[in-house]
């Protein structure tokens, strides 16, 4: 059969140019490869979420916080307020 293609790129391009997770998404989800910041972005993303874990509410409201431009303080207050039971034992 034919090679698997993501949004026109062969599998075999794809591990040639190692394109790694954040390059298969951007081929996936935006349809074009995106540039190799924007996908070390993504990859980022991950590795965060993964090493804190979706329940972590403390850690995801610091990011968030942080991200809408607040200061330090406001994003770090944000996320130790939102420390409860499940936040995972840090």
């Amino acid at each position: 059969g034919e090679e698997l293609k993501y949004c026109g790129v062969t599998i075999s391009e794809v591990f040639a140019q190692e394109l790694g997770v954040g390059g298969v998404l951007s081929l996936l989800w935006f349809r074009r490869q995106l540039p190799r910041a924007c996908t070390k972005f993504i990859e980022m993303i991950l590795q965060v979420t993964a090493d804190h874990g979706p329940a972590v509410s403390g850690a995801h409201n610091t990011i968030v916080t942080a991200r809408a431009g607040k200061d330090l303080v406001s994003a770090l207050c944000s996320g130790l307020l939102t420390i409860g039971p499940r936040f995972g034992g840090a």
